[in-house]
């Protein structure tokens, strides 16, 4: 896993590679829970992204990674911590034996007349 800026991306894209993007980033990784409630905020990079290098958006979802690994420490301190600084201050364990079923969904197409906001929803 790396933290890519939108160039390089959008350089990897246009290069005719796949490229997976987690919208909710760190923040959603350490802090959601087991309810897998989505995180993403106001993020739309990766709609623009999408538009910028023509792709399509092919949705995907792993189950049970929750199940697997947990974060300990989601307090409102270190999440207000994390929001400040954007170091992950949280203690990640698991490893458990569980299984992790990945679902992809159809393709959304690229379309010109999209906006980001649209894209996003």
């Amino acid at each position: 896993m790396i933290t890519g800026t939108k160039d390089e991306c959008l350089c990897t894209l246009k290069e005719g590679h796949l490229l997976t993007i987690s919208p909710g980033g760190t923040r959603e990784a350490l802090f959601s829970d087991e309810t897998y409630k989505i995180l993403w905020g106001k993020r739309k990079g990766f709609a623009q992204i999408a538009i910028d290098a023509k792709v399509p958006i092919i949705p995907m979802f792993t189950q049970n990674v929750r199940e697997g690994y947990r974060t300990a420490g989601k307090t409102g301190i270190l999440k207000k911590l994390y929001e400040s600084i954007r170091w992950p201050v949280v203690f990640i364990y698991g490893g458990w034996p569980v299984k992790w079923r990945t679902y992809i969904g159809e393709p959304i197409p690229y379309d010109p007349d999209i906006t980001v906001e649209e894209l996003a929803k």
